[in-house]
Parts: structure tokens; C-alpha cells; sequence
């Protein structure tokens, strides 16, 4: 076995927002499919078939498992580098000028579309990582459920869009308005909603494909 074991948490992580995907995307018997990998390889064809029981929530299994990395060169090879998205959240729709007009200045392309805000386009993006619950918590509180928001569709012929966007979000991340916040006791993180989410390489397939989804 070259891949340590998955914490206690994550299942815990996983079974919470399997409540809110359903089995299509996170089956029943997603704790067998996990416990039996046991290489980086089989990792690898996992990445190549969307059609796997963990394809979703592999960002966050990886995540768990390699000590909280998030960027993973050895399985990120094949992964497109022409687009991406950004996800405005509800209550901050007026900065897309700004952020649309930045974005046209480093060389990438936007498209304006919009989606509803849904719990399972959240649980998409985030579920599976420890800070998912609270996450949902500062929504529900906030009232930003099913509401409508803000989704670019960006890309480039010249420039990757994916390693672009994550140079962009460590650089300009506190310079489009303070988040949502809530202190949440009883749980290991506060809720936090950032102005824009910008999926890391490794998430940019998943998070694009999940903002096509219909919303219910």
C-alpha cells in the first residue's frame, strides 16, 4: 500500500453530504469502494473515468488522505487547460464588472451565465471537506438557498486557465469585499462565503460539469 488509510472524519464528511447528492453522485457502499484502493495509480483511473462511483468527491478524498494538499501533479497531467469557471454567490453580483474586467487584462475570456444557488450545487463544490457544514450553515442562515447567482464560464487559447485563475485568487482574493461570516461553536471551522470561488486544478472539471447540472 503506497497511499495512507482515509481519517474517520472523512467518512463522517462523506456520509454528511451524501444526504444532500444522493447515490447518483456518492453511492451507498462508497466506504467498500474507498477501503480497497490502495495505490496512487488506481487514483489515476478513477481521474480518467467520470463515470466512477468516487469520480465527484475525489478532490476532497485526496485532500483528506495526502495531509490536506490540494494541488496533485502526478494525477493533474490530463486535465484541460483551456477553461474554467467562477462562481459569483448571491449577495456579491455587483462585482462581476470588476472581476470580468481584471480577468480581460491577464488574457482570459469570460461568459456571463447564471444558475440557482442550490444545496446540491454547493454540496458539489465543497462537500466532502471539513469545512462543508458550516458552509451550508451560514447559507441556510444567510438565506442564499436557491437563489440566483453568478457563474463565468472563462477560458483562453493562450493562456492555462485553470494555474491562471489560482495565481489570480491568491493574489486578489481580499480585494473584492469582505465574505459572509458565522461563528459556528460547535463545529471545527466558521461559516464563510468568499466573494467569488475559483476551483483549484485538480476541482475544475468537477465544479464546471456541476454548474451544468439543472438545478433542483
Amino acid at each position: 500500500m503506497d497511499i495512507p488509510s482515509p481519517s474517520t472524519d472523512l467518512f463522517r464528511h462523506l456520509d454528511f453530504v451524501q444526504n444532500f447528492v444522493g447515490p447518483d453522485y456518492l453511492p451507498v457502499n462508497y466506504r467498500d469502494i474507498l477501503k480497497k484502493i490502495n495505490t496512487r495509480d488506481e487514483f489515476i483511473e478513477i481521474e480518467s473515468d467520470r463515470n466512477h462511483p468516487l469520480w465527484w468527491f475525489m478532490p476532497p478524498i485526496l485532500y483528506d488522505i495526502f495531509d490536506c494538499q490540494t494541488n496533485y501533479p502526478w494525477i493533474e497531467k490530463n486535465i484541460s487547460s483551456k477553461s474554467s469557471i467562477i462562481v459569483i454567490p448571491p449577495t456579491f453580483e455587483s462585482i462581476n464588472p470588476r472581476i470580468t474586467a481584471e480577468l480581460s487584462e491577464i488574457g482570459l475570456n469570460t461568459t456571463v451565465t447564471h444558475r440557482l444557488f442550490t444545496t446540491r450545487f454547493t454540496a458539489l463544490l465543497y462537500g466532502g471537506y471539513p469545512w462543508f457544514e458550516a458552509y451550508l450553515r451560514v447559507i441556510k442562515v444567510n438565506c442564499l438557498d436557491s437563489r440566483n447567482c453568478i457563474v463565468l464560464k472563462v477560458s483562453s487559447d493562450e493562456h492555462n486557465v485553470p494555474e491562471t485563475l489560482e495565481l489570480f485568487k491568491r493574489k486578489r482574493r481580499h480585494y473584492f469585499g469582505n465574505p459572509i461570516q458565522l461563528a459556528c461553536a460547535d463545529l471545527p471551522y466558521s461559516g464563510l462565503v468568499r466573494p467569488f470561488h475559483i476551483p483549484s486544478i485538480f476541482e475544475t472539471s468537477r465544479h464546471s460539469l456541476a454548474a451544468e447540472l439543472k438545478p433542483i
